[in-house]
């Protein structure tokens, strides 16, 4: 059997009915044996209605790969893997589809639900705060668990804007103390940190949408500051989703605030240098780690657990980390989701050594590196919380407007709310239009609408953060 060639390394499926198969998707498995079903290749797009009419004739079901093709209709994704999806399913039995209406969660990925519920045990005891590991021990660290206890919104994305401007600029003033402070060695104390964290906890509480869009939005002016407030946001918003407390979900902000302090200790041009760096300047940048633990570790007032997080946020699933090569369970939770929030945040922003990437790149970057640089049950339920489409993602739709993700749908990962931008012929609208795709299923002519794909960071010459400047 050969497999057709494609040049996208990784991929994102969605279970579908065939009913639901349209030409421009990529077909990335069936429900039986391809040669069963009489097709030479395994994995292609398909072109034609004819091939179309041929899959629907030897399959009942098939998974769809999102980056290579069309999104499906959400009406005919398979929620779950039920006895109709093996090649043994009973003739005659449809799978089941969702309802236009449907309530339940839309998976964005071929992903396997995590084994153990927050609630059923104490599974994030000693989360943090235990000792660190030596490189050669063998820790046990909790599992990662979903929660669905801390998703429910109670403020509406509009009336939350005002109050998340407001948590995102105190903040930012408690980042920039903090560098000030470590750059003239005086003492500081986590008071101020922790009321700035607690505003930005209390808005993620009221509607986490709101936060995730100010961050997308302000993204100018000086790396250190920004990259710290948006770690933050990013690390609070995804312990929320896994069920940490609140005094847990503090440490954790603070140290993701703090994570690259360190920075203020190595050389300025060394860290504005355009282009890649040589292994002797890596080694001077990759120094930062543990300056940023001593800094953090003497300020007066925080746990001990700050600190320990902050060192390991380098650190790795396979061990190719630094500064200690600890890997998988050595590796405390929370510098595990330091780590992940501190890669994404990094590839989305403007660095001298490194491109920026769209956040929907980024996220295809992270989701080919699970259960290698990062774990796998962390990198698919980082994409739960995200979506396919992260906020600031700029999308086509299949009206052929384009649109900047502004907030993702819990129920419909496919089906965000966004700010359309411009209109089919690709010209910019005189005014914005906020269009919620869960609620708004066909086009002005009557069509299905939705997300045809995502779009490369400057596409059209668009850039989300400067579209919305002041």
């Amino acid at each position: 059997m050969t497999r057709a060639p494609s040049d996208v390394p990784f991929s994102m499926e969605l279970c579908i009915s065939t009913a639901g198969l349209q030409a421009g998707m990529y077909i990335s498995r069936l429900d039986r044996p391809w040669q069963d079903a009489g097709f030479a290749f395994e994995g292609w797009l398909v072109r034609t209605e004819d091939e179309v009419h041929r899959v629907r004739a030897a399959c009942r079901q098939v998974h769809v790969d999102v980056l290579r093709g069309k999104s499906p209709d959400t009406r005919h994704v398979i929620l779950d893997d039920g006895p109709e999806s093996s090649p043994d399913a009973t003739p005659g039995v449809e799978p089941r589809e969702v309802p236009a209406a449907a309530a339940a969660p839309v998976p964005a990925l071929s992903i396997v639900p995590c084994p153990v519920p927050v609630a059923s045990a104490p599974v994030l005891d000693g989360w943090a705060s235990m000792p660190d590991a030596p490189a050669e021990a063998s820790v046990t660290q909790p599992p990662v668990a979903a929660s669905p206890v801390r998703n429910n919104a109670t403020a509406v994305f509009g009336a939350e804007l005002a109050a998340a401007e407001t948590a995102h600029a105190t903040l930012d003033a408690s980042i920039r103390l903090v560098l000030d402070t470590a750059r003239s060695d005086e003492t500081l104390t986590a008071a101020g940190l922790q009321e700035g964290v607690d505003a930005m906890l209390d808005s993620l509480d009221r509607n986490p949408a709101a936060l995730s869009w100010v961050v997308e939005m302000q993204r100018k002016g000086d790396y250190i500051y920004r990259h710290g407030v948006a770690c933050s946001i990013w690390a609070a918003t995804f312990a929320r989703h896994i069920g940490l407390e609140r005094d847990d979900l503090r440490d954790l902000a603070i140290a993701a605030l703090l994570c690259d302090v360190g920075k203020v200790r190595i050389p300025s041009e060394l860290l504005l240098k355009q282009g890649p760096l040589q292994q002797d300047e890596l080694r001077i940048l990759r120094a930062h780690v543990e300056e940023s633990r001593a800094i953090v570790g003497a300020i007066s007032g925080l746990s001990p657990a700050v600190a320990r997080m902050v060192g390991q946020h380098h650190e790795r699933h396979d061990g190719s980390g630094y500064p200690r090569r600890l890997g998988g369970s050595q590796i405390l939770l929370g510098s595990r989701i330091l780590g992940l929030v501190d890669s994404y945040d990094a590839m989305i922003s403007d660095r001298g050594y490194a491109s920026r990437r769209s956040p929907h790149q980024a996220m295809m970057e992270l989701y080919q590196t699970r259960d290698r640089l990062f774990e796998g049950a962390l990198v698919e339920q980082f994409i739960r919380i995200c979506g396919v489409y992260p906020t600031g993602t700029l999308v086509e739709l299949s009206d052929g407007s384009v649109g900047v993700v502004m907030a993702v749908n819990a129920l419909q990962r496919l089906r965000p709310t966004l700010m359309r931008v411009l209109d089919a012929d690709k010209r910019l609208l005189a005014e914005f239009e906020v269009i919620d795709l869960g609620t708004l299923e066909t086009d002005a002519a009557g069509a299905p609408l939705g997300v045809r794909g995502g779009l490369s960071l400057g596409a059209y010459g668009l850039d989300p953060a400067m579209l919305f400047l002041d």
